[in-house]
């Protein structure tokens, strides 16, 4: 099987690309400033497998029409906070320090619960919120890979005029217009990153700020990441972009802000993270169910998911069994599937253990001496298809009889080749299964989750594969989480799996 290294650029990137772009700021003590901030659902792919240089390059000189225009949901531009320094915002929250052993308790009986309806977009799952005072309701794009919640807003080039890079039906939040807005440039520093995840080459820039924050009953303030254009993106796409705020869930670590103890600040947390922290949520974990056939809908009431902050929908849980695995830090995610200079590392990432297509076990191994067999949880576009190692998908094409087919819609945005099967020999298949380590249950993906039906009428193996080889790392996100109920523990950094048990209506 050929290495995808090698493969021409049009096996690399089919043409549906998606971009989100969002504003990040810069600032000076007096005033918040924002650089665009865009997601390429597809873009990362080059990353995988390409120098960096070449991969943002070769991203940059697509049209973004072409890239976006089948998935932008069109806008209205608003204006929504007043701008007043706080002092000591942490010391504020938690006492000096804002030290870890300060949280809340686990189980906060007064506080919230909320089963928060997400969508299926070609981006991944997005969802609504509301922010500031008075209530702004804007569009999120819920990612379990990102560490805060980015708002975008009107600011271009460092000034309050969003004509300068706006596209005029764009949809953005004012942070000057909300009685309850925070200006926390004086707490802490703006961050930047080159290249990045959302915007590939040019640079990601962010200041911070913190407001209110309205999800379902629970309201509650949060510090956020502001955004501010440095150039003119209307100019250069033609269209807005499809959701005001990127909703990070990424799971927090020790030092974070570059300190050692007690190291840990709230410009490094997800909004559901601080609210729990300060007693809004009742508890610190989040499940998601994905209710991905049509007759499954009304048990996520008619939407394709149910995101529930702060429990665990026992419900939906056979027999009540839990399996939990730890999370570790994966030095090498940040250049084998995501790309940021400084590097990210704060991911719902678990050690995969042993790996068999069928009866079979499948060689894996470390991507680097650094890092593991790392087992992402995300379940945005990114976590499309079943991970697999190189070699692990060669096999599997060889047992399901599978063609080369080259694609224009792809299942998935990995970089490897793609196969078709006879869609009449799928219950033949073997089941895919992964273990991982903490426990020694597998988890199942069947034909049924790992063969795409296309709109053509052929199946294809919607298999993801990643670095080389035997080496393993892989993204588990939507395949995966089918017939799965998954849990994010933000206290105990951890992920939960259970088998999902379906209503009998």
């Amino acid at each position: 099987m050929q290495d995808p290294a090698t493969m021409p650029l049009k096996h690399l990137m089919p043409s549906h690309h998606t971009m989100l772009m969002f504003a990040a700021h810069t600032s000076t003590a007096a005033s918040i400033s924002w650089n665009i901030v865009a997601i390429d659902w597809l873009g990362v792919v080059l990353s995988f497998r390409q120098p960096a240089e070449a991969a943002v390059q070769a991203l940059a000189n697509m049209t973004y029409k072409t890239i976006l225009a089948s998935y932008i949901l069109l806008g209205a531009a608003y204006a929504v906070p007043a701008v007043i320094p706080p002092t000591g915002a942490d010391q504020s929250r938690w006492g000096p320090g804002g030290r870890w052993s300060d949280r809340p308790s686990s189980w906060n009986p007064r506080g919230g619960q909320y089963d928060m309806p997400v969508d299926w977009v070609p981006l991944g799952f997005v969802s609504n919120i509301g922010v500031g005072s008075s209530r702004f309701d804007h569009k999120i794009f819920v990612d379990w890979t990102w560490v805060s919640h980015i708002v975008s807003t009107p600011k271009c080039y460092g000034q309050w005029n969003p004509s300068l890079c706006l596209h005029p039906q764009q949809a953005y939040w004012d942070p000057r217009n909300s009685t309850s807005f925070r200006n926390l440039t004086d707490e802490y520093s703006d961050r930047s990153w080159k290249p990045n995840h959302f915007f590939m080459q040019d640079p990601m820039s962010i200041e911070y700020g913190s407001d209110l924050v309205h999800i379902g009953p629970v309201t509650g303030e949060a510090v956020l990441q502001l955004t501010d254009l440095r150039f003119n993106v209307s100019a250069k796409y033609g269209l807005p972009y499809s959701f005001t705020g990127i909703f990070g869930m990424s799971p927090v670590f020790r030092g974070d802000d570059g300190k050692k103890e007690p190291g840990i600040r709230l410009d490094y947390q997800s909004t559901y993270y601080q609210q729990w922290k300060n007693g809004h949520w009742r508890t610190a974990n989040t499940g998601f169910v994905y209710c991905y056939e049509e007759p499954r809908k009304h048990v996520c009431n008619g939407h394709d998911g149910i995101q529930t902050m702060a429990g665990i929908r026992r419900d939906l849980i056979k027999d009540q069994k839990i399996w939990w695995y730890n999370v570790k830090r994966y030095p090498d995610v940040n250049t084998l599937a995501f790309m940021y200079n400084p590097p990210m590392y704060n991911y719902w990432g678990v050690e995969l253990e042993d790996l068999k297509i069928g009866s079979e076990a499948q060689k894996i191994e470390p991507t680097s001496n650094s890092s593991g067999k790392a087992a992402i949880f995300d379940h945005a576009s990114y976590g499309r298809g079943t991970p697999l190692t190189l070699n692990a998908y060669a096999r599997l094409a060889r047992i399901t009889d599978a063609k080369p087919v080259d694609l224009k819609e792809p299942p998935n945005n990995g970089p490897q080749k793609f196969f078709s099967v006879e869609c009449s020999k799928i219950k033949s298949f073997p089941t895919i299964r992964y273990k991982f380590t903490g426990s020694s249950r597998e988890w199942a993906v069947t034909p049924k989750m790992y063969v795409e039906k296309m709109k053509d009428g052929s199946c294809v193996l919607n298999v993801r594969a990643l670095a080389s080889g035997d080496k393993f790392i892989g993204n588990f996100g939507e395949t995966f989480a089918k017939e799965k109920y998954v849990i994010l523990d933000f206290e105990k950094n951890r992920v939960g799996l259970a088998d999902l048990k379906w209503p009998s209506s």
